[in-house]
């Protein structure tokens, strides 16, 4: 049982995918008759989030009309530290006349991260952000990235300096959840994700439902940082440099 999934001695938090679309009353009945509680759900790829005594996972699992049952996602986990300067756009978006002028104008991205950015004149015209109150540093570096326009320091311009930004906190990333209602309303089409949830190697609830949101709906592209866990094997059994891609959505 993961420490990050429980509560207290005797509950855990999961994530329980049924077999079709007409199980999930019954589930819910079955869990509530079981003093479980359901907290959320993924109607999209029939899956439950709830909260269970662990004593009676056994008596779930036997259910059949359960599919999988997992712990939910591991904590985020901060990644991407030092690379603010490290991007290479400049190719494509070179300053002089006959340059081919790729910055992002006209394209609209979505980023969540660990609180509020800014005011930051590399962001001005260029911003709608859905938090409230200061966070860490960690967004402005990833944002700053992503696509400040360098008015500060030329040498350290972001990615899609000419793009539109929408920007989240990281809880829940709703970013990527609500990718698609998102694109229709907002235009967004690609995001960026500079967190992991834990070890990767690991196909989870999280990782189905991006599969089938992009498979469906193709012009979105969805960024992840590879994480920085360059010497780890993560337990894999491959050695030290051969299993350090975190995990999460990108199922890695």
């Amino acid at each position: 049982m993961p420490e990050w999934a429980l509560l207290g001695k005797n509950n855990i938090q999961l994530k329980v995918k049924y077999y079709s679309k007409k199980n999930k009353a019954a589930l819910q009945q079955y869990i509530e008759k079981n003093n479980g509680k359901v907290v959320g759900s993924l109607d999209e790829i029939n899956t439950l989030s709830i909260e269970y005594g662990i004593k009676q996972l056994k008596s779930l699992a036997s259910n059949s009309i359960v599919q999988w049952i997992e712990p939910i996602s591991a904590p985020d986990i901060k990644d991407d530290r030092e690379g603010r300067s490290l991007h290479r756009s400049n190719a494509i978006n070179t300053e002089y006349l006959s340059g081919r002028k790729y910055d992002g104008t006209g394209v609209v991205i979505a980023v969540a991260d660990d609180g509020g950015i800014g005011p930051h004149i590399d962001y001005e015209g260029r911003l709608t952000q859905y938090v409230s109150g200061s966070g860490g540093t960690h967004g402005d570096m990833t944002t700053g990235i992503m696509f400040g326009a360098g008015n500060v320091d030329p040498k350290i311009k972001g990615m899609a300096s000419g793009a539109y930004m929408h920007y989240y906190d990281i809880g829940g990333y709703v970013h990527v959840v609500d990718a698609v209602t998102n694109m229709l309303t907002l235009g967004t089409v690609v995001t960026s994700t500079s967190y992991s949830q834990g070890t990767g190697g690991v196909y989870t609830t999280d990782t189905e439902f991006i599969d089938q949101q992009i498979n469906q709906n193709q012009n979105i592209i969805h960024v992840f940082s590879a994480g920085n866990a360059g010497t780890s094997d993560h337990g894999y059994g491959a050695g030290a440099g051969w299993g350090n891609i975190t995990g999460g959505y990108t199922g890695k």
